[in-house]
């Protein structure tokens, strides 16, 4: 299980990015993730998907 962290956008608000940060197997389980994890951003465009590597633990 991997960590991934996604950018995403409102279609009417494409300057201002977003950030979700979910769990997944895949880089495609991360976008299923995120829809079901946040439903009432199913509308919104994901503009990338990358592993996530916490700074914490340095």
């Amino acid at each position: 299980m991997m960590h991934y962290e996604l950018e995403f956008c409102f279609p009417t608000h494409p300057k201002i990015i977003l950030k979700a940060f979910v769990s997944a197997k895949d880089e495609q389980g991360a976008k299923s993730k995120f829809e079901e994890d946040y439903p009432n951003l199913v509308g919104c465009e994901i503009l990338s998907v990358n592993v996530y590597k916490s700074e914490r633990g340095k």
